[in-house]
């Protein structure tokens, strides 16, 4: 038989002046009180709080592709050449591939013949080239060439046929006043590298005075 629910709430039962007081059995209270909705709210708050101070600290700041002011500044790097460098070659075309550690930083290139020489018949060949440094904050990546031509290069004839030719990399300018006429002089904190071949070439040209 199903009794309701009802039938078992708590009753207190009228005082018996045999039984004290502290031998009433604990019947648990009826009417227990809920945690308040100011508590809970609270809670939620607490919890909820940190995630908002977080996200609050979020501030995305824009790419910055410069080298930082006192930034090391490191020498700029050969990649390849064609030819390999280094090496006795027929060809008269060259090529290298150049970058810089330092993002910020242009590079420039000079060919040079013969250099250095103490008959002073060393010469830059063509126009400098300068690369300008990424953009976007890559490393730089570009490849620099040169054709010789004996005449129009204006070499020198030698005894062995042979002459030296060098590709200069510097990621600073060359200076435009060298002392001594130095070719890879550059301005004050810069570095340079170097790519040097020995053609074996026979040029009948003279350096013009």
């Amino acid at each position: 038989m199903a009794f309701p629910l009802s039938a078992f709430r708590a009753v207190s039962a009228p005082a018996d002046s045999n039984v004290g007081s502290e031998a009433k059995p604990y019947l648990g209270n009826p009417h227990r009180v809920r945690p308040s909705r100011l508590a809970h709210l609270l809670l939620l708050s607490l919890s909820v709080l940190p995630m908002v101070s977080m996200s609050a600290c979020i501030i995305p700041l824009g790419p910055d592709f410069q080298d930082p002011s006192g930034a090391q500044n490191y020498p700029p790097y050969i990649i390849s050449a064609t030819p390999d460098f280094d090496s006795i070659v027929s060809t008269l075309m060259f090529s290298v591939t150049i970058t810089d550690p330092n993002v910020g930083d242009n590079l420039h290139v000079r060919w040079v013949a013969d250099y250095p020489s103490t008959t002073q018949d060393y010469r830059t060949l063509i126009p400098d080239s300068v690369h300008e440094h990424s953009a976007n904050g890559e490393l730089l990546h570009a490849t620099d060439q040169f054709n010789l031509d004996c005449v129009a290069d204006n070499l020198a004839m030698t005894s062995t046929g042979q002459h030296r030719i060098e590709a200069i990399v510097a990621d600073r300018p060359y200076l435009t006043d060298p002392v001594d006429g130095k070719l890879d002089d550059v301005e004050s904190g810069g570095y340079v590298t170097r790519a040097t071949w020995i053609v074996q070439v026979a040029c009948t040209s003279s350096p013009q005075p």
